[in-house]
């Protein structure tokens, strides 16, 4: 069973939108990663979505977020 953890997120500050690009890249290259989240630890995964959810602001972009679990077969490589 594959586990999907979706979310949203906020960068903040003058390099709001520069933050955020770097994050798109990341999704755009569509390669699998290691994501390190606080209550799941770090799990091997696909970015498989992101979406600004508005228009960006001069110091503001909010955006969703969605990965899904990638199979290792139990070992997570780094």
């Amino acid at each position: 069973m594959q586990r999907i953890i979706t979310g949203k997120g906020t960068f903040y500050g003058e390099n709001a939108y520069d933050n955020f690009r770097k994050l798109a890249n990341l999704f755009e290259s569509g390669e699998p990663g290691n994501l390190q989240h606080p209550l799941w630890g770090i799990r091997y995964c696909y970015f498989t979505g992101l979406e600004l959810t508005q228009e960006p602001k001069e110091n503001c972009v909010t955006y969703q977020f969605q990965f899904t679990q990638a199979s290792t077969n139990g070992q997570v490589p780094f």
